[in-house]
């Protein structure tokens, strides 16, 4: 981790609340289920059982994925670098951010006076409350009404223009789109082993979680889908939404 990192995260500790220009919604205090489950979703996985009760306290959730016209704010004030590689064709400042890997990812929310979310935190905000639904606006499968997607006419353009696809709090492009990192590690046996109270990032290892598949994965694009990817991949089809602690 480099040294800039460290302090951003460092200062991040002290910083509560988002940048007006990041929109965010809130995710209520309380349980969710978290996990497959194989009677709603038959494309359950075995890294994605069991569903099981996870209790969260308050947080912010992006609204939508980090832009790169947001990232280029941070470029500006000399705390992220340009995105590795060439924009995609026709990109506009208001499509997802893409080609950066995970410790920049981190860098930016730091700067931005948060952090990446944990699995838990992606996937409540991506599902709501209420039931184990396996895409964020119900049982249906994904479509290109809801999301982008690689089979679509259009698959990747601005963000949050599809509203038909929120999630229950309101969080858009949650599946499709790009891919987003998280602040896990990745771990087969997490939603096994790990505490049902306010579950912490898993650490160490060489591989991290996305989520929200991406537009190159629409057989993916459900909320509980986990992606395995190297910490220092920065591909056109990874982005990021970043959390803030509290309601």
């Amino acid at each position: 981790m480099s040294a800039l990192l460290s302090f951003l995260l460092v200062a991040a500790a002290h910083a509560a609340d988002p940048p007006d220009w990041l929109p965010v919604v809130s995710v209520p205090a309380g349980s969710f289920t978290q996990g497959c489950d194989p009677a709603r979703d038959p494309l359950c996985r075995p890294d994605e059982l069991p569903a099981r009760s996870v209790t969260l306290s308050g947080y912010r959730i992006g609204r939508t994925e980090v832009t790169r016209g947001m990232w280029a704010r941070c470029v500006d004030a000399r705390a992220c670098r340009p995105p590795i590689g060439a924009a995609p064709v026709g990109a506009t400042d208001d499509w997802p951010v893409t080609l950066v890997g995970k410790d920049d990812a981190a860098g930016f929310c730091a700067w931005a006076g948060g952090r990446l979310p944990t699995e838990a935190e992606w996937e409540k905000a991506a599902r709501g409350a209420t039931d184990a639904r396996p895409y964020p606006w119900g049982d249906a499968a994904a479509s290109c009404d809801r999301a982008r997607l690689v089979s679509c006419p259009v698959a990747l353009g601005p963000v949050g223009a599809f509203p038909a696809g929120a999630s229950p709090v309101g969080a858009l492009d949650m599946v499709g789109s790009v891919a987003e990192w998280t602040a896990d590690g990745y771990r087969a046996d997490a939603y096994r082993t790990l505490p049902d109270d306010n579950p912490s990032a898993t650490v160490g290892g060489t591989t991290a979680v996305v989520r929200g598949a991406g537009f190159a994965s629409p057989g993916s694009a459900r909320v509980t889908a986990r992606t395995v990817i190297p910490f220092q991949a920065a591909g056109a089809t990874l982005g990021l939404r970043c959390a803030w602690d509290g309601e």
